[in-house]
This record gives C-alpha cells, sequence and structure tokens, in this order.
C-alpha cells in the first residue's frame, strides 16, 4: 500500500514535469521566435542608420566647402601677384631727377 501511494505519488509529480516542461518549452519556442523577430529588426534598423550615414557623409562632404574656399583663395592670389608683376612689368621704367 505505501509503495503505491509513493508510485502514485511519484506519477504525479511526473506529470506535473512533464506539463511544466512542455509549458517552458513552448516558452521557449516563442522567445527564440521573438529573437528571430528582434534580429531582423535590428537589421532593418542597421541598415537604415548605415544609410543615414552615408547621406549625412554625402551633406557633410557638399557642405564642408573650407578646402574650396582656400583653393580659390589661393589662385587668386597667384592671379592678383601675377597681375602686379604684369603691371609693374609694363610701366615705363622711372625718370631720373636730374639736379638744377
Amino acid at each position: 500500500m505505501q509503495l503505491r501511494k509513493e508510485l502514485e505519488g511519484a506519477r504525479y509529480n511526473n506529470s506535473a514535469l512533464l506539463d511544466q516542461n512542455a509549458n517552458l518549452q513552448a516558452e521557449i519556442d516563442a522567445l527564440n521566435n521573438h529573437i528571430r523577430v528582434l534580429q531582423l529588426q535590428n537589421e532593418d534598423l542597421t541598415k537604415e542608420l548605415d544609410q543615414f550615414v552615408e547621406a549625412n557623409e554625402a551633406i557633410r562632404m557638399r557642405l564642408d566647402r573650407k578646402n574650396r574656399v582656400q583653393e580659390i583663395r589661393q589662385k587668386n592670389e597667384r592671379q592678383l601677384q601675377q597681375s602686379i608683376a604684369h603691371v609693374n612689368d609694363a610701366r615705363s621704367p622711372p625718370r631720373e631727377r636730374r639736379p638744377n
């Protein structure tokens, strides 16, 4: 009789543990599915952020005119120096003053 009670208790515990195991496995499957969804969302967000970064870099390059301004200034400075040299070369030599 005592062994039957212990056996019945063990069967009940086994049944309860199998139910718990099934519930936990269902929860694990649901969490794995959720993980897959989050991974896909993460990949999409990463792609979107990469595109945003590329667009941002392109805009920065267009807006960063410092180098272009320096190039234009240098070109203007060279042209100004050439023009001044040309004017100086084109002038007639200064007249010498003769003492009276």
